[in-house]
């Protein structure tokens, strides 16, 4: 009897030391993954999931997915670089070039509205003679002021006008200027040669022989600096075209050069002003109406103040040629 109380005690005491043993067990065990630094979780039912050195391997799912360090760092990247939109985005822009004086940029604004209001050939003539006050040399200024007397010289229609003589002199001795600041720009010569060679028709003297070679000597210097120069190219066909064949004159040479300034810029609209008055005097009427038709309707002219000015030039030779023909028939 006393031996079974006594086993029974002993029994007693081994269930109640067991007891808080047993209670630990069915508790959670937290452990954190080393690889990843995420807490996981350890319950009975993923107990008996097989490990790799001792740490628990967890299947990856949307809410517990872990993200390595590389691609941490690469989010964060991607987190602090602004997303370029068309409207954010810098463009290396090479800017235009502009002239050296604030004043010749204010004077060829001025100028180039020439066809709204002719009171802007004197306003752009007084802004760029103030830039040659304090620097006579400026090459830039001195061949856009001969280039101001030449167009304001055939603003004139009256081709007997002093005034407009006048002015082609005054362009061409502002080139000649021009020219001695610096002689390696053809653009000095250029605009020497058509101030001379409009003075000549003005007057009616472009078939005088000291003249013409004159002339001829300054557009071969425009070539020889510059040969693909549009406007000098044109020009020398201009001249072969008005001055006689005994002179040199040469209107099929005069009209493969104006073809050829015309193939180098199509939109300028003096250079088909050019070709027309030659096809004219080829007796091409038609075809010359029809080029004078195209400088009535570009859209794209290379200068819009002159195209203005050289559509007046394209209705009266469209009243010529259909004078001409008018009376051919009768």
């Amino acid at each position: 009897m006393k031996t079974k109380v006594l086993l029974s005690f002993i029994y007693f005491i081994v269930v109640i030391i067991s007891f808080p043993l047993i209670s630990r067990s069915a508790e959670p065990e937290i452990e954190v993954n080393k690889t990843s630094k995420t807490a996981i979780v350890k319950t009975p039912e993923i107990e008996d999931i097989e490990t790799t050195k001792g740490e628990i391997e967890v299947v990856k799912t949307p809410e517990n997915e872990s993200v390595n360090t590389a691609e941490i760092e690469e989010v964060k990247t991607a987190e602090t670089e602004v997303i370029k939109t068309p409207e954010m985005e810098q463009v290396n822009v090479v800017e235009p070039q502009q002239p050296q004086d604030d004043g010749l940029l204010q004077a060829q604004t001025v100028f180039f509205q020439y066809y709204k209001n002719p009171e802007n050939f004197q306003k752009s003539i007084d802004i760029i003679n103030n830039i040659l006050l304090e620097d006579p040399n400026n090459c830039d200024a001195l061949i856009f002021l001969s280039r101001i007397w030449l167009t304001y010289g055939h603003y004139l229609r009256d081709n007997s006008s002093p005034v407009k003589w006048d002015r082609f002199k005054k362009g061409s001795e502002i080139a000649q200027k021009a020219i001695k600041v610096d002689p390696s720009n053809p653009d000095t010569y250029f605009y020497y040669v058509a101030n001379e060679a409009s003075l000549a028709k003005s007057k009616g003297i472009i078939g005088s022989y000291f003249l013409v070679r004159r002339i001829k000597k300054g557009i071969n210097k425009v070539l020889e600096l510059d040969p693909n120069h549009t406007e000098g190219i044109a020009m020398k066909g201009a001249v072969l075209n008005s001055i006689p064949g005994i002179m040199g004159g040469d209107v099929k040479e005069a009209e493969i050069l104006i073809r050829k300034s015309l193939l180098l810029d199509p939109h300028l609209t003096s250079t088909k002003i050019f070709l027309a008055k030659n096809l004219f005097k080829q007796k091409q009427y038609e075809q010359a109406k029809t080029v004078l038709y195209e400088v009535l309707a570009e859209r794209n002219p290379t200068v819009l103040a002159d195209w203005h000015l050289n559509k007046r030039s394209a209705l009266k030779w469209i009243r010529i040629i259909n004078e001409k023909q008018q009376s051919q028939q009768t």
